[in-house]
């Protein structure tokens, strides 16, 4: 699949043959290659592409679709021209025309790597993503795209690949520099987004570089159909040849190249944000870390302020209960006052007689009183001390209180520089 950012040039699938050669399309590049057979079909292979084109159009619920009778090699007039593999090098890797075309060579003969649709972008770019995220949280490769090429040297023949996506292991004794143009190695991990222009362009992808990746050595092959169809994944095996990855419980992905790296088969379809991956067990080991640990240190301040305001609250119910245990110490004190004086009342009733007894009863009385004032007085020291020590514990409270709150908003503040919606699920 060619870079998918130029799929602008897929507008043209909707000119009229006769206007794409007038706006200088295949036939002025045709007229340049001279000696070079003539590129256009015989009726029967019209007749394929437009079978072909329909069922493409069918499959993609409508879209473009070249007009009928219309040979795609009016598009793609270099796909199948025979060169060697010094004028590869000099002309066609680094194309340089004036539309943007990705060239492989295959033993002889180039291959135009076909345009993608915008849904093969949106798939390419969410799995290169989230490559990524991992390689930044566990460094252990470097990653290419189209323009990044290699060579294999197969049994029977010769190929040059350049691999949507490649992966090369630090461990690969085959360094890459930061100059090269093209590895001189063999890639890691080759990943290809299917090319389904053609029948041709589709078993180029499952069948062609499927042997030619397994016999070249390449440890993962991934084939990434956004319509799911085609969608396969490959390891090495011991002998040589390239075995089924099988997904685990769930449709999980695992990567024996890449330690850790795994991913939901599902998710390439429906493509979940950065976020929802990163509150995702799947992902949550390599996806967006600096942001969960941020999120987590919200999270910790967020709790200290709500312990600091339970522990307000539970001393705010602790004075509470000590001012009505003294409410409750005075009104008994009253009550034990009452009575005496009533007590001395009906005393001082009594005959002259009983007089020195009730004087002594009146001692007795006053010495309550003063027992029960001396104790209303501790009480109420008491109850001073307790209002004084909650006071100091609620000052002490809505400060914490107050330096939480001012964290949590740099906090915030911080999260939103960085992009980040502090209040978003």
């Amino acid at each position: 699949m060619r870079r998918l950012w130029k799929y602008v040039r897929l507008k043209n699938w909707k000119t009229p043959i006769s206007g794409y050669a007038e706006t200088g399309g295949a036939s002025d590049v045709s007229a340049t290659l001279e000696g070079v057979p003539a590129l256009s079909g015989s009726p029967e292979k019209e007749a394929r592409m437009e079978t072909l084109n329909t069922e493409r159009a069918s499959e993609r619920g409508g879209g473009f679709s070249p007009p009928v009778g219309t040979d795609i090699s009016e598009f793609r007039p270099f796909d199948g021209v025979r060169v060697s593999e010094e004028e590869y090098w000099e002309k066609y890797y680094e194309y340089a025309g004036p539309d943007d075309r990705i060239f492989e060579w295959n033993n002889g003969v180039l291959e135009e790597k076909p345009m993608g649709d915008h849904l093969s972008y949106l798939t390419s770019d969410w799995f290169h993503t989230l490559l990524k995220q991992y390689l930044e949280a566990c460094p252990v490769a470097e990653i290419f795209g189209t323009d990044m090429g290699f060579r294999l040297l197969l049994p029977h023949k010769a190929v040059i690949r350049r691999p949507d996506l490649s992966l090369v292991l630090n461990t690969n004794p085959i360094r890459f520099g930061p100059l090269d143009r093209s590895y001189s190695g063999v890639f890691d991990i080759c990943i290809e987004f299917l090319s389904d222009s053609t029948k041709a362009d589709i078993e180029r992808d499952t069948k062609h570089k499927h042997s030619e990746y397994a016999f070249g050595g390449v440890g993962e092959y991934y084939i990434l159909d956004r319509l799911g169809k085609e969608t396969a994944f490959y390891r090495l095996g011991p002998r040589g040849f390239y075995l089924p990855i099988l997904p685990a419980s769930g449709g999980i992905i695992r990567s024996s190249v890449l330690p850790g790296f795994q991913f939901r088969e599902a998710d390439l379809y429906t493509r979940p944000s950065l976020i929802k991956m990163a509150e995702d067990a799947v992902y949550k080991a390599f996806v967006l870390r600096d942001w969960q640990a941020e999120r987590g240190r919200a999270d910790n301040a967020e709790k200290k302020t709500e312990k600091a305001e339970k522990k307000a609250e539970r001393a705010e119910k602790k004075v509470e209960a000590e001012r009505r245990k003294v409410e409750r110490a005075e009104k008994k004190a009253e009550r034990a006052v009452e009575t005496e004086r009533k007590k001395v009342e009906r005393a001082e009733k009594k005959a002259e007689a009983e007089r020195r007894k009730v004087e002594r009863a009146e001692k007795k009385a006053e010495a309550e009183r003063k027992k029960a004032e001396r104790a209303v007085k501790a009480e109420r020291r008491k109850v001073e001390r307790a209002e004084k020590k909650a006071e100091a514990e609620r000052k002490k409270a809505e400060g914490a209180v107050k330096a939480e709150r001012e964290k949590a908003r740099k906090l915030a503040e911080k999260l939103r520089a960085l992009g980040i919606d502090p209040e978003s699920p």
